[in-house]
């Protein structure tokens, strides 16, 4: 069964990353750093169902949220919004392709503010991300495919076209 999450700060908050005692979920410390918007698990293959999916599905209103926050300190106005993937397994190549598809069209809907998206991948012994966009080079730790000319013939099933 896969496990995904979906963080999200400014890039100006900062924030440590540690894990909970109970070992399930990522938390970070600090207010200003990632806060945790959504999880989501998935026993099923089908593209709907995957884990970084159901996470994203509940996470989007609070993204939208909390880039038209209010900030006092005007540090939004030239900051980065960074939304992060914490996965409990590689990627599937359906969900690689999704996330430059689909999530960064998302983000692309904030404008003007500049968004950005991680997918970083923790299980045992290993511990990896990348930043999600068609130029990204993913470690086989990380995603099922390298690259996006790989990813680019998927149909969103992840079958190859």
């Amino acid at each position: 069964m896969a496990n995904a999450d979906v963080y999200a700060r400014w890039s100006w908050s900062g924030g440590q990353a540690v894990k909970k005692t109970d070992g399930k979920k990522w938390d970070f410390k600090n207010s200003g750093g990632w806060s945790w918007l959504a999880d989501g698990s998935s026993t099923l293959g089908e593209g709907t169902a995957h884990a970084e999916r159901q996470a994203w599905k509940t996470a989007w209103p609070a993204i939208i949220a909390l880039s038209r926050k209010p900030d006092s300190t005007g540090k939004n106005a030239t900051s980065v919004l960074q939304v992060k993937f914490v996965v409990d397994q590689q990627v599937c190549a359906s969900c690689q392709r999704w996330m430059v598809v689909e999530v960064l069209s998302h983000l692309k809907q904030l404008r003007p503010i500049k968004a950005v998206a991680y997918a970083e991948v923790h299980t045992t012994g290993e511990h990896d991300w990348v930043r999600i966009g068609r130029e990204t080079e993913w470690p086989k730790h990380v995603g099922m495919f390298g690259n996006w000319q790989d990813l680019a013939g998927l149909a969103d099933d992840g079958v190859k076209a």
